[in-house]
């Protein structure tokens, strides 16, 4: 079936989706399957965060889910920023945000706590673009549009 002729999807299907594309960084994925992954994963780490501080074997799978969510937030960002038909490497502004942020709070320790807002607003302002700006609808470079624009919960 093509994706263009794809009905209406439940969420679970479409975190499965999200699941099964999470380390995928080619393609495309809509704001649906975005804010879906982003609500789940933050449930799921304030779970495994203050479950984890009361059993210390929850705390070491805490750390673990947070590293494979933050790869698999990078591939969605990545597929987000395809949908809206632009390139991947838009996402490289949060690293080097950080990294330049880190530079100069070492050369200038004095300025690290008045410095440290920069690498927040940037992760802020770029899903704030990512999760709301809509892609074009039908194809584009990156393929076709999934999931389809109208959505509809079971």
């Amino acid at each position: 079936m093509a994706l263009s002729k794809v009905g209406a999807m439940s969420a679970v299907k479409l975190v499965e989706h999200s699941l099964t594309h999470c380390l995928d960084f080619k393609g495309r994925a809509g704001r649906a399957e975005f804010w879906l992954w982003i609500v789940f994963s933050l449930l799921m780490t304030a779970g495994f965060y203050f479950i984890g501080l009361t059993a210390p074997l929850l705390s070491e799978i805490w750390k673990a889910w947070f590293a494979l969510t933050f790869i698999f937030g990078i591939s969605l960002t990545v597929r987000r920023l395809h949908d809206m038909d632009l390139s991947g490497k838009w996402f490289l502004i949060v690293p080097i945000g950080i990294l330049v942020t880190f530079a100069i709070a070492t050369l200038a320790p004095a300025l690290m706590a008045q410095m440290l807002w920069i690498p927040v607003a940037l992760v802020m302002v770029l899903y704030f673009v990512v999760g709301f700006v809509p892609g074009p609808v039908g194809e584009n470079r990156f393929g076709h549009a999934f999931p389809p624009r109208a959505l509809h919960f079971d």
